[in-house]
């Protein structure tokens, strides 16, 4: 409701469902969407992951939770959105549970399968001349990609200068 909507109109607007019916019993579901689909204020779109979450005040009903890439969370259904809620709690717990440990566990698996290989280890410390040409290297490097990020910014400037010379 913006400044401009009375309250009356407000209530008169037809509301919004945020759940879904399912003949399910699962506390929660993860399904893929094979179409694109609005529930509430939770926009799904075709091939998206989501998560269908039970109801608790209404039987058979399912918030819809999804993970929002543009806000980097969790996003529901229910009013509370991307708030911190039960729904999203449920969710997050699933996914740390169904996904995230095992992918761990398998990498860990995997890894512990490789050679593992050591950097040698330095019998002497490098004396000052070292590090003196170390760091004047350094610098050099520094120096190079310096003057390179500073001749795109002039051939950006340059290219600019002829796009408003063309237009005007």
């Amino acid at each position: 409701m913006n400044h401009s909507t009375s309250k009356r109109t407000a209530k008169a607007q037809p509301q919004v469902e945020s759940t879904v019916s399912l003949s399910i019993t699962a506390k929660l579901m993860k399904f893929t969407a094979r179409q694109d689909l609005v529930v509430g204020n939770c926009r799904v779109k075709a091939g998206e992951t989501c998560f269908a979450v039970r109801s608790e005040r209404r039987p058979g009903r399912y918030y819809i939770v999804r993970f929002n890439t543009e806000r980097n969370t969790y996003q529901c259904s229910c009013g509370a959105n991307t708030c911190e809620h039960e729904h999203l709690k449920t969710t997050r717990e699933y996914v740390l549970t169904h996904v995230v440990v095992p992918a761990k566990a398998e990498q860990a698996q995997s890894s512990s399968q490789e050679t593992i290989v050591k950097a040698p280890e330095m019998t002497m410390p490098l004396t000052a001349a070292q590090w003196r040409e170390i760091m004047k290297r350094d610098k050099a490097r520094q120096n190079a990609e310096k003057a390179k990020d500073w001749a795109r910014i002039e051939d950006a400037r340059e290219q600019s200068k002829r796009e408003t010379a063309l237009v005007g």
